[in-house]
């Protein structure tokens, strides 16, 4: 049985945000008094936040970074 996930902190505003075009991704990166926190679900300990970015492609076939039953999304 796995703990609900728990989030932290995610309700306070940023400072600051930045996002980046660093070759193959736009990374989005924050400024924050405490930074966002994740816990439970079956992670092991607690996660803090970094940053977050996104993937894309050519098309809808190509881009994603992981696949469900082999398809990219």
């Amino acid at each position: 049985y796995w703990k609900p996930l728990s989030l932290k902190n995610y309700e306070k505003a940023p400072s600051r945000m930045r996002v980046k075009n660093n070759g193959h991704s736009a990374q989005v990166e924050i400024d924050a008094p405490v930074a966002p926190r994740v816990s439970g679900g079956g992670l092991k300990g607690e996660y803090i936040f970094a940053q977050f970015h996104f993937h894309w492609g050519a098309d809808s076939t190509l881009g994603s970074e992981h696949t469900i039953d082999g398809v990219r999304y």
